[in-house]
């Protein structure tokens, strides 16, 4: 019965450790008008592969069919703990989404001109961070997903938890202004909620002030 005893848990630990999903704290910060930023939070000895992750984005008005895009992650090959990405578009750039820094020290993603919602028309916009993958040692599950909406309501959904409250029905991305998270402390702020962004003037690639 010792032996049943002492085997349990370690069973536990093992189905755990092949088929259980590690929460990964990949967060979008900040959507530009040609750029959408996101931030991995966690410790700078963390590491995150980001293949299987992906940027989605949806779009509605009252006037135009729903629109929708998406961008694989998995170009940017890893990305380091208190790191940013920026995912940003090149006017003189035409096709798929290829790694390049943003700035020197700010790692990037490419893409042609176009790959963003289309802000000009006010709608109503999603966009989501998620996806999943499998790392080669034990099949640890890396999963992640984040969601920002904003501009006006009812908006198309992306899914992932979010709770909206309305304060950003009337804002959107323009000139040098993006919808931008709360840091606090250094720390992107987190509570799943429309009133963890507000408008800001864009500061790629550094905390929101």
């Amino acid at each position: 019965m010792d032996l049943l005893a002492r085997a349990i848990p370690a069973v536990a630990v093992i189905l755990c450790v092949v088929g259980c999903g590690v929460n990964r704290k990949l967060k979008l910060t900040e959507v530009q008008p040609n750029a959408i930023e996101v931030y991995l939070d966690e410790p700078s000895s963390h590491r995150l592969d980001l293949t299987n992750l992906k940027l989605t984005w949806a779009a509605k008005d009252a006037a135009t069919p729903p629109t929708r895009g998406e961008i694989n992650l998995g170009v940017g090959g890893t990305l380091d703990g208190g790191r940013f990405l920026i995912i940003w578009e090149d006017t003189n750039y035409i096709g798929a989404p290829v790694r390049q820094n943003f700035q020197p020290s700010v790692a990037g993603i490419k893409v042609p001109s176009g790959s963003f919602p289309p802000y000009g028309n006010t709608p109503g916009v999603s966009v989501r961070v998620a996806g999943k993958h499998y790392r080669s040692l034990f099949l640890v599950r890396d999963q992640v997903s984040d969601v920002v909406r904003f501009g006006p309501m009812p908006r198309p959904d992306r899914f992932g938890a979010f709770t909206e409250d309305g304060s950003l029905a009337a804002e959107k991305p323009s000139g040098n202004r993006s919808i931008s998270r709360d840091f606090s402390a250094g720390a992107p702020v987190d509570t799943d909620s429309e009133s963890d962004w507000s408008v800001r003037f864009a500061s790629p690639g550094a905390p929101t002030q």
